[in-house]
């Protein structure tokens, strides 16, 4: 490579280069560059990129949550106070977190055990060995469909054993 190739590379912000390959070249690999080291670049130099990804005009980023920092026994302590087990599951839906922390992990039975105990009037039955607590929970609050009419609910079920969901209007018409 000839000087002046090397002096255009540092016109254009290079400084130095320790080697440069040029395709076609007719240099062997025993044949050395002939160069001044002031005009040799180094591979250190050359800057990334920009990144194409900005953020959009008018989005943030959300500040973190700090009920995640707080210990599990102390999360727990906090839910043992709920009044059903209706409450855990809206706390678990409220965030990936909770759900990880509350759903999925298996320590955490206790809390769905202890509220569902003790929920007023009266507390809710054992759950059968098909249903986790969490699952449990999600079949007696959660809305379904009315046994009669085939409308959907939010009413809970009347009897537990039969499994039998009515709604206000069915539910006021039975004899």
């Amino acid at each position: 490579m000839k000087t002046e190739d090397l002096s255009k590379l540092s016109t254009i912000g290079l400084k130095s280069v320790t080697s440069v390959v040029i395709p076609g070249s007719q240099l062997k690999d025993s044949e050395e560059f002939d160069t001044d080291p002031s005009s040799v670049v180094s591979p250190s130099c050359f800057k990334r990129a920009r990144s194409t990804t900005l953020l959009q005009e008018g989005s943030k980023l959300e500040p973190p949550c700090h009920l995640t920092r707080i210990p599990m026994e102390l999360l727990a302590e906090i839910l043992l106070y709920l009044p059903s087990t209706k409450c855990i599951l809206a706390v678990a839906r409220c965030s990936k977190y909770f759900c990880d922390t509350l759903v999925t992990n298996k320590s955490s039975v206790f809390i769905w055990r202890n509220v569902r105990a003790a929920c007023k009037p009266y507390a809710i039955p054992e759950p059968t060995p098909n249903f986790t607590e969490p699952a449990y929970a999600a079949f007696i609050f959660d809305g379904g469909e009315c046994e009669v009419c085939k409308k959907k609910t939010s009413a809970m079920y009347i009897s537990f054993a039969l499994r039998a969901r009515l709604c206000g209007q069915v539910g006021l018409n039975v004899d």
